[in-house]
C-alpha cells in the first residue's frame, strides 16, 4: 500500500502534512500532523488526547527537547489509522506546543511504513513495508 500526500501551505512554505486517524479505546479524532524524521517520538497537542477521552496526565512524564527546549509531556499509547492501515504507537501529548502543529515522530510509523518527502513536487508518500 502506498499513500501519497500534497504538502500543505502555512503562510509562504509548505509542509510535509498528513491527514490520519488517532484512536483510543473509547474515541477515534481526525487529525493532521507534520511528519518530523527528526522526531523520535510523535507530539501532540494534549487537546487531541482530551478529544480521545485520554487523562493526560496519567501518562508517563517525558521531557523531550527541541528546537524551544525542554517541555513537559505524558506519554500515551493510542493507534494510528494512516490509509487502511492501524498501528499502536506511542505519543506525547502536551499543552506546552510553541506552534500548535502536531508531529508525527518516526516511533511505528518509519518502521512500518518507507517515508519519501519529495521537496520539489511538494509531495510526501508512505509505503507500507
Amino acid at each position: 500500500m502506498k499513500y501519497e500526500f500534497d504538502y500543505v501551505r502555512i503562510g509562504s512554505k509548505f509542509f510535509p502534512m498528513i491527514p490520519f486517524i488517532v484512536k483510543s479505546k473509547e474515541e477515534f479524532v481526525p487529525i493532521n500532523a507534520l511528519v518530523d524524521s527528526g522526531a523520535t517520538i510523535s507530539l501532540f497537542n494534549a487537546d487531541v488526547g482530551r478529544a480521545l477521552k485520554i487523562d493526560i496526565e496519567k501518562g508517563e512524564k517525558f521531557y523531550p527537547v527541541g528546537i524551544n527546549g525542554k517541555i513537559l509531556t505524558y506519554v500515551h499509547e493510542v493507534i494510528v489509522k494512516i490509509g487502511d492501515y492501524e498501528l499502536k504507537t506511542k505519543v506525547a501529548f502536551t499543552d506546552e506546543l510553541a506552534v500548535k502543529i502536531n508531529l508525527l515522530g518516526r516511533e511505528s510509523i518509519f518502521e512500518n511504513f518507507s517515508v519519501l518527502f519529495n521537496d520539489k513536487l511538494k509531495k510526501i508518500s508512505l509505503e507500507k513495508i
